[in-house]
């Protein structure tokens, strides 16, 4: 009798060592996966999202929501668009009820 292992059962042992390592990578992953998301749950839940309107606006119990006056916020409503507030509230071009917001290019709206 031979003390050495056949070559099946060197083969048998090194494909049972492959798939035991397969199947604990296989268990890390899904534990590192729900791991991360269980933390972006938190950091979700745990995070204030501030309204972009309340960044230039305040409560005013006589008239409602009212702008700040002295408020620049460059890139508000996109890139390069800028909303612009003066002392007097809301930018005016001598439109009644007009604003503006510049988009930084010489453009514009209303």
């Amino acid at each position: 009798m031979s003390i050495t292992p056949s070559g099946s059962s060197r083969l048998r042992r090194y494909g049972r060592l492959i798939a035991g390592n397969v199947l604990i990578l296989a268990v890390l992953l899904v534990l590192v996966e729900g791991l991360a998301s269980y933390l972006l749950l938190v950091h979700d839940l745990t995070a204030i999202y501030v309204p972009p309107y309340r960044r230039h606006t305040k409560y005013d119990p006589e008239l409602g929501w009212v702008d700040k006056p002295n408020v620049h916020i460059p890139d508000l409503y996109g890139r390069g668009i800028y909303l612009g507030i003066v002392p007097f509230r809301v930018e005016d071009e001598g439109r009644d009820g007009g604003f503006m917001i510049s988009r930084g290019d010489g453009a514009r709206g209303v």
